[in-house]
């Protein structure tokens, strides 16, 4: 194939990318930070690629960039926690998703006076989220950009929350769903 067969195949994915990226924008996705530890080490990330799949058996599915300072964390882990944010969580969603400067993991855990504690699995856990989801890795499967993580759910923590919704993700900024009234 020579050079100029290529160069529109790349010009043609790279506007479809671009699209898709946009089109995403249109998708409100709720926000949660996903973290791990693997020995001493601790990481995280901010995350609207985060879904259940089955009931039985529970499991859940993240989608975490293989370019991500947290996906060889978390792949080294074999356990993860999805933590679904409150709408009043914005600093934290922002802290996780690297957009406040605060480059050390030490540092992040500690933002907005987040309160995390260790669960029964020994992974993170963000004790004021909406919820807790901690599963075991139970598969990982190579997508283009990125590695699917299935995890068998192992415990569920909900939290009461009158004071408000979760947190979403939509146009490209965060939003709480009394902000869309």
């Amino acid at each position: 194939m020579t050079q100029e067969a290529i160069e529109p195949e790349v010009h043609r994915d790279r506007m479809v990318a671009d699209d898709l990226r946009m089109a995403m924008r249109q998708l409100a996705a709720s926000v949660s930070v996903v973290a791990a530890r693997s020995g001493d080490d601790r990481g995280g990330l901010t995350m609207t690629a985060v879904c259940s799949v089955s009931l039985d058996p529970p499991t859940m599915l993240i989608c975490v960039n293989r370019s991500s300072s947290s996906h060889d964390l978390i792949a080294e882990a074999k356990c993860f926690s999805v933590n679904i944010l409150n709408e009043d969580q914005r600093l934290i969603a922002e802290v996780f998703a690297g957009q406040t400067g605060i480059a050390d993991w030490d540092g992040r855990f500690a933002a907005g006076d987040a309160e995390w504690i260790e669960s029964e699995a020994g992974v993170p856990i963000l004790k004021e989220a909406r919820a807790n989801v901690i599963c075991r890795t139970r598969e990982t499967v190579v997508s283009g950009s990125h590695t699917i993580f299935l995890g068998d759910v192992v415990e569920v923590l909900s939290h009461d929350h009158d004071d408000g919704h979760a947190l979403l993700y939509s146009q490209g900024d965060y939003r709480g769903v009394s902000d869309l009234d």
